[in-house]
């Protein structure tokens, strides 16, 4: 069997049950980091560099969304132009960046998920190679910075998850791919589609809840789900 077959017969079907109990599992376990990154982006403003950088070390620290803390030599960005590589971007390049969103009114602007999705894209595209894109970064910085609009966060938990739990069910009208769920707007979705048929009246933030928690205790228990992507 390939690690999806496996994956399909492993995993279960979302229910009210199953998704009340991995979100009352969530805000038990991981109450205090939730607390920790909501306060660091309440407590500092967004005019200095140095005030976002923290938000981005603690998000980065929190969620483990692979940015690198040190800047490249140019000899390594050299190597990998040439080997045609890539590279996650450094806490201060991201920093630098978003404070030049702080300051074009970037983030303000943004009154629903429509902007949030446009901001996404030009944020992704100011990363020109050998830079990787930090995708998932972004979408759980704009979380945070942005809590008034409900925004679906990206990781490997969350796309695996949607493939798998498509491949199973068909809950969607497609096939549900790692290189669809990279686009955000075909990622919004999919896991709007998957919101209306499992999770009618949960929130995005609860949603993204329910799927890490379930990819956090599957991996626990020896199944990594994101090794099908």
């Amino acid at each position: 069997m390939t690690k999806k077959e496996i994956a399909v017969k492993k995993i279960e079907i979302p229910s009210k049950q199953n998704i009340d109990k991995y979100i009352e599992i969530f805000d038990k376990e991981q109450k205090r980091s939730e607390n920790a990154v909501n306060a660091a982006f309440s407590s500092l403003d967004n005019s200095l560099v140095e005030n976002i950088m923290v938000k981005v070390i603690v998000l980065n620290s929190r969620y483990s969304t692979r940015l690198s803390n040190n800047e490249p030599t140019r000899e390594k960005i050299e190597e990998k132009i040439a080997s045609n590589g890539s590279m996650m971007p450094n806490v201060v390049k991201v920093s630098e960046v978003i404070s030049g969103f702080e300051s074009d009114g970037r983030f303000d602007y943004c009154k629903d998920i429509t902007d949030v999705a446009k901001l996404i894209k030009d944020f992704l595209n100011s990363f020109d190679k050998p830079y990787s894109k930090p995708y998932s970064f972004i979408t759980k910085y704009c979380s945070f910075r942005l809590p008034d609009i409900d925004i679906p966060i990206v990781d490997n938990y969350v796309r695996a998850l949607l493939i798998v739990i498509n491949e199973k069910d068909g809950f969607y009208k497609g096939k549900i791919s790692n290189t669809l769920l990279g686009d955000y707007d075909e990622f919004l979705k999919v896991i709007n589609t998957f919101s209306e048929e499992y999770a009618k009246g949960y929130s995005a933030k609860d949603v993204d809840k329910y799927i890490w928690q379930y990819g956090k205790i599957l991996f626990d228990d020896g199944f990594d789900i994101r090794n099908i992507l």
